[in-house]
C-alpha cells in the first residue's frame, strides 16, 4: 500500500469531531485503529 491509497476521512459537528483513515486499494477500506473522536467543547479554535 503507497500513501497515495490512504486518504483522510472527516465528520466535523457542532458536538463532535472525528477523524478517520481509509484505504482505497482495500475490500474493507476503514483503517479501525485510526478512529478518533474529540469533542468540540474542548477545542476553542482550529489553532488549538
Amino acid at each position: 500500500m503507497s500513501g497515495a491509497d490512504r486518504v483522510l476521512l472527516a465528520d466535523i459537528g457542532g458536538t463532535n469531531a472525528r477523524f478517520a483513515l481509509a484505504d482505497t486499494s482495500s475490500e474493507t477500506p476503514l483503517i479501525v485503529d485510526s478512529v478518533e473522536g474529540f469533542s468540540v467543547a474542548d477545542f476553542p479554535s482550529l489553532a488549538d
